[in-house]
């Protein structure tokens, strides 16, 4: 503005001015979108670990009460059932209010950046392929994690199915404890790494057309894979 206004005031403000001011503007514009979508990304990534968090605590919160359960009706003498319940229904509690938490203090910034996903911009050639770059390196890692994840899910019970021809409690309760910790450890790379991966679509989707991400898909979303993991 500082330009235009001192381009008008000396009677200089042509047709070749004005494009060379909406130049300047337009590459103005653009460096705050850079630095914003990349504001962005580091946002997306603190997302993507509470939520992931978030998750791994609402499939762990019923395993004390589970493990205590259990060695009250076979060992009463180190534990009563009355604690057992007590104590298990505490850390649920505990565990799910956590969780909620972390999901809730996602949505305090989600509004900042809401035109990413819904208004048309373009960012820069060298920002763009910086982030392209970015997104290609954690390709790898995304690919890994999934493949990870879903192997972890595969052998999750193979330690209890083994145990339990054992008929062992100590084997049955350890192996429990170990098939929700697993299934914990594989639903947090699910989504954390698919977190992470969509937000890399979304910064870029209007150079490769490849999503067309809005608020309400991303709930949608959110929704769904909370509640594929409370199914699970």
């Amino acid at each position: 503005q500082t330009y235009v206004d001192s381009l008008k005031a000396s009677g200089s403000f042509d047709a070749e001015a004005q494009k060379q001011a909406f130049e300047l503007s337009k590459d103005a514009v653009l460096a705050v979108l850079n630095e914003e979508a990349k504001d962005y990304l580091s946002y997306e990534k603190k997302v993507a670990l509470k939520t992931a968090l978030g998750v791994m605590l609402c499939i762990l919160s019923p395993v004390l009460l589970i493990v205590l359960s259990i060695l009250s009706d076979n060992i009463p003498s180190f534990i009563s059932s009355t604690l057992a319940v007590i104590f298990g229904m505490s850390a649920l509690f505990v565990f799910v209010i956590t969780a909620v938490i972390l999901f809730i203090t996602n949505t305090f910034s989600s509004d900042k950046y809401e035109y990413i996903t819904k208004n048309n911009f373009n960012l820069e050639y060298g920002a763009n392929s910086i982030i392209k770059e970015k997104k290609s390196n954690f390709k790898n890692i995304y690919n890994i994690s999934i493949l990870l994840g879903v192997i972890l899910c595969i052998l999750s019970p193979v330690a209890l199915i083994i145990s339990s021809f054992i008929n062992n409690v100590y084997a049955i309760t350890f192996s429990l404890l170990a098939l929700f910790l697993i299934v914990s450890i594989a639903v947090f790379m699910f989504v954390f790494s698919s977190i992470r991966w969509s937000s890399f679509e979304t910064v870029l989707h209007k150079e490769e057309n490849k999503i067309k991400n809005n608020k309400k898909e991303n709930l949608i979303s959110r929704i769904i894979w909370l509640l594929a993991t409370i199914l699970y």
